[in-house]
């Protein structure tokens, strides 16, 4: 095959398959077949026009791509194990160039071309820059790990994107108020993944309005799903020592407020929010 398909979102919303070639990886990239693509919360919120600046370009990060070219030249992922053609891997979708100023002070979840090759247009070589595209196009400075041939793909997709958040807020979350009783506001995967990550002592209550959602919580030994959120202590007082709003709403930061016991700790995560009438959770 000498050409692939992107599916690109145009500026007025719509969505427009494009052809194109392609093209030998950089050194130190590869070029992917995309096997398994999600479609991400995000992706809808951009989708519906909800991000200032992304209204031309390739939607879609969380994926499992397989390899098909190195260029010749060797390909290791993130632990240090040889790739080859063949081989499946995940990747984020950011940049890590290891030598801006936020990369020195170990900061390089905001490294300052982190987004350089992202929501970038399909009509700019390499073309292949996103997910939802027969091909994908791997950035030597992009961070990848080879998917162990007994993991599915419908699962190992979600490590780019809400499983790395969940394992980022589970490392964020202070030791001091483990592992008292926690609340997950919203239950998607991004809720989901603080539960799957987090110690398997801790106890996790799971409230989401959608019924359907909240009842995937009894996947985990560690974890009930609630109808309702107890009632809300007073002024001085709450439920929980930890609280994970991953529900996308305004009205949840408030609920978090009221179930958060003295000392204890919320943290937010999964939220894009240009308007307050525009909120979505990933």
């Amino acid at each position: 095959m000498t050409t692939g398909v992107t599916i690109n979102l145009r500026a007025d919303g719509g969505l427009e398959r494009r052809e194109h070639p392609l093209l030998p990886p950089r050194p130190g990239g590869a070029l992917l077949a995309v096997e398994r693509a999600n479609v991400c919360g995000s992706d809808v919120h951009l989708w519906r026009g909800g991000h200032p600046t992304l209204h031309d370009c390739v939607l879609g990060h969380e994926f499992v791509g397989r390899v098909v070219d190195t260029g010749g030249g060797p390909l290791y992922d993130a632990r240090g194990e040889r790739l080859a053609e063949g081989d499946r891997l995940v990747c984020s979708y950011f940049r890590v160039c290891g030598n801006c100023a936020m990369c020195r002070i170990g900061r390089m979840n905001l490294c300052e071309v982190a987004y350089a090759s992202w929501g970038r247009s399909s009509l700019e070589q390499p073309y292949f820059r996103g997910a939802f595209a027969s091909h994908y196009h791997l950035h030597p400075e992009q961070f990848t790990v080879k998917v162990p041939e007994e993991l599915p793909s419908s699962l190992a997709a979600l490590a780019n994107c809400a499983l790395a958040q969940g394992l980022a807020v589970v490392d964020r979350i202070r030791a001091d108020v483990l592992p008292g009783p926690c609340l997950v506001i919203g239950a998607g995967a991004l809720g989901l993944s603080v539960v799957a990550g987090a110690p398997k002592e801790t106890s996790w209550d799971v409230y989401d309005r959608v019924a359907g959602r909240r009842a995937n919580a009894g996947l985990f030994p560690n974890a009930r799903a609630l109808d309702a959120l107890p009632p809300a202590g007073g002024a001085l007082d709450g439920n929980y020592d930890v609280v994970v709003v991953a529900a996308g709403t305004p009205e949840a930061f408030g609920t978090a407020l009221e179930q958060v016991r003295p000392g204890g700790q919320i943290v937010m995560m999964g939220i894009i929010n240009t308007r307050d009438t525009d909120v979505v959770s990933i």
